[in-house]
């Protein structure tokens, strides 16, 4: 990890686009790196740190250096300019964190792109936070978004559906089993007492 942050802080006004996601980097890692982002905010255009997990619930350090990465980001986005793609999906942000990041990264004057996935967004449950992200973002709830509404109801559905027709044609398969059972036990019969009026 140091080496990582010596190469950050060695390349500042060269690295334009950095790609750090699933590296498996704990939260004291990421505050680590955040440091280095923010000592250089005026050259990066492309900054990946998914599926790299915070902790704001358990461990006590870690929830320390997880609240530092949100409050250094939080200096980086004021103070970058070129930023225009960010990815921050997966690391597992609490409500009020992830509210105080997006409301930095919309004042971001270049940023054009922003992934936030696996934060179960879609899910009815979220609706309120859905809500307030759409109004800092400046964002209606437009066709496209019910559309993504609608997709993943329709998987849910296709989902329920496989599952029903599945069971639909196992039933039918112990259904054609019994039948050949019947028929093999009522041809034992038949070949018992075939032979039996042989002998008589």
């Amino acid at each position: 990890m140091q080496l990582l942050c010596s190469v950050l802080k060695q390349y500042q006004g060269e690295l334009s686009s950095i790609n750090l996601s699933n590296a498996s980097l704990t939260p004291r890692y990421l505050a680590m790196i955040a440091e280095e982002l923010k000592a250089a905010p005026f050259w990066i255009k492309t900054l990946d740190l998914s599926y790299n997990t915070l902790n704001f619930a358990t461990n006590p350090p870690d929830i320390a250096h997880s609240k530092h990465f949100v409050s250094t980001m939080c200096q980086f986005f004021d103070l970058t300019d070129l930023l225009n793609h960010l990815d921050m999906s997966g690391m597992n942000f609490d409500n009020k964190s992830l509210i105080k990041l997006c409301e930095k990264m919309a004042v971001c004057p270049n940023l054009m792109a922003v992934h936030l996935n696996d934060y179960q967004l879609l899910d009815p449950r979220n609706d309120d936070l859905l809500r307030e992200i759409f109004c800092i973002f400046k964002v209606e709830e437009n066709e496209s978004i019910c559309r993504g509404k609608q997709v993943m109801k329709d998987l849910n559905n296709d989902k329920e559906i496989k599952e029903m027709l599945h069971e639909k044609h196992r039933e039918a398969e112990e259904e054609e089993e019994e039948p050949q059972e019947t028929n093999v036990l009522e041809l034992f019969k038949l070949s018992l007492k075939t032979s039996i009026m042989k002998e008589l």
